[in-house]
């Protein structure tokens, strides 16, 4: 019986190091690979900061969809992966997880996205989290500068309206 311990001691080390540590994604759009390893492209197409006019939205069956348009300074790099993907699929990884894979049939120019759910993930629940991370990414640009704005007077849910409305790029091009 000893023995099995520590077999199973001298093994358990050798067995962990074989293992492929999981890569922290960025949540955003990726491309879907053909590699055997992982099949999600390392880069990101779009990340959530890039996200503007985000919704949850809810059909007639009570099925969940949160829809948004690309920021225009990032929609021309997604109408040209969506170009190169045509006829393959691409994901929407959040917190390190697919959540949604669809097959592009076309080129989206215009910038928007859907992430549908088609494995029971909570996306009323997923759209919050979202929202914050826009949002926490625009405040953090932010930081430091006086609280003497407008912005500051208002509640939370127009904060927030403002902070989804906002592009990101544009928030930046502020501070730099």
């Amino acid at each position: 019986m000893n023995a099995r311990i520590l077999l199973m001691l001298l093994i358990l080390p050798l067995l962990m190091a074989c293992q492929q540590p999981t890569k922290q994604r960025e949540n955003g759009w990726y491309y879907l690979t053909e590699k055997s390893n992982d099949s999600i492209s390392s880069e990101p197409i779009v990340t959530v900061k890039d996200f503007i006019a985000l919704k949850l939205e809810c059909d007639y069956f009570g099925q969940y969809m949160i829809t948004g348009t690309i920021s225009p300074h990032k929609q021309k790099k997604w109408a040209e992966a969506t170009k190169q993907a045509v006829g393959k699929r691409i994901c929407f990884v959040f917190n390190n997880e697919i959540i949604t894979d669809p097959q592009v049939n076309c080129p989206i120019v215009n910038g928007r996205f859907a992430i549908s759910n088609p494995h029971g993930h909570d996306l009323p629940k997923m759209f919050e989290q979202i929202r914050k991370e826009k949002a926490d990414s625009i405040e953090h640009l932010f930081q430091g500068w006086e609280k003497d704005s407008l912005y500051h007077t208002l509640n939370q849910a127009q904060r927030d309206s403002a902070l989804m409305a906002l592009d990101y790029w544009d928030a930046w091009s502020l501070v730099k």
